[in-house]
């Protein structure tokens, strides 16, 4: 378990700082659950069920769709949302993709500060599931080149003082429902699950190649099986806060801010082990600074304040 955040601590952490979710349902889930638990109303509650199920609705505690396509879950499927708080000046944002790199991906984020004033403080990312459940034969190779494909993609465009956090796929059962699997192609579904777990630690391995965090959500959900939803994809208000909770863990130290301090590390050994990792990778950044002084190093950020704005 990572260390615990109620509604006080997430205010302060993104206080002026802009997120952008990009990924999945899960991801959605993530992004849905980190504004639900930022706003005082909801007295730092796990966010319903009712609201992880729902999918382009007209606005979610406050946040508005700014683009869309039809509910059909086919490949072509987008749905943009956006949430500013006015208490904090913080903006969080989400894109849904159905590929880790398309060329649709490749405009959006290319257009993003003229569309947006500014690139986010905090990109956090995934893609796994439908790059290799609705790509064809060839899903695994496209996926290998779309990894390489995105980072490249990410260096050229983003400010130094931008974070970039990769995550990895949270495992599935072997038995998965629901829009994802067509029926036609039903029988990947107990193969996915190792598919997956090669997807995983190919991309964290590009991604650190590229200097880029990696949250590895994988390796602790998969002895967290029980809190998964019925439909072997999706994961319980519960699960999703542990997801934040180790996201914000994440966030906190890798820019040294100080945690809550509600978990002992001496009481839960994925803490331990997200505070050695955050450890050994500040060792590696000012390695990387010494070698490289004339250039920043990207375990060196900026912090800038957010200065996008919903747009009408």
């Amino acid at each position: 378990m990572a260390d615990i955040f109620v509604q006080k601590d997430v205010h302060t952490l993104t206080r002026n700082q802009s997120f952008l979710f990009i990924g999945d349902s899960n991801m959605r889930a993530i992004y849905k659950d980190l504004i639900w638990l930022s706003q005082s109303t909801n007295d730092s509650s796990l966010i319903p069920s009712s609201h992880l199920r729902k999918k382009l609705e007209k606005s979610f505690v406050g946040d508005a769709p700014i683009d869309s396509s039809s509910r059909t879950a086919g490949r072509d499927y987008r749905e943009l949302r956006d949430y500013y708080s006015s208490e904090n000046g913080s903006q969080i944002t989400f894109y849904f993709t159905t590929r880790c790199f398309s060329s649709q991906l490749e405009e959006r984020l290319m257009a993003w500060k003229d569309d947006f004033g500014s690139y986010p403080d905090v990109v956090v990312m995934n893609g796994a599931l439908w790059d290799l459940s609705r790509w064809g034969a060839t899903s695994v190779s496209s996926y290998k080149e779309n990894i390489v494909k995105l980072f490249e993609l990410m260096k050229k465009i983003l400010p130094i003082y931008t974070q970039l956090i990769w995550v990895t796929t949270s495992p599935i059962s072997s038995n998965v429902k629901g829009a994802l699997i067509l029926p036609k192609l039903s029988s990947i579904g107990e193969s996915l699950r190792f598919t997956i777990v090669e997807a995983n630690r190919y991309s964290s391995y590009v991604a650190q190649r590229f200097s880029y965090d990696v949250l590895d959500l994988h390796r602790v959900f998969i002895t967290q099986m029980q809190r998964q939803c019925p439909d072997g994809i999706h994961w319980y208000p519960d699960s999703v806060r542990m997801m934040v909770n180790m996201l914000l863990t994440h966030f906190c130290l890798s820019r040294k801010r100080k945690l809550p301090g509600r978990i002992s590390p001496s009481k839960s050994i994925h803490l331990r082990q997200m505070i050695t990792a955050a450890s050994e990778a500040d060792k590696a950044s000012k390695v990387e600074a010494e070698e490289h002084k004339k250039e920043e190093s990207p375990g060196r950020r900026k912090l800038l304040k957010a200065r996008r704005r919903i747009i009408p």
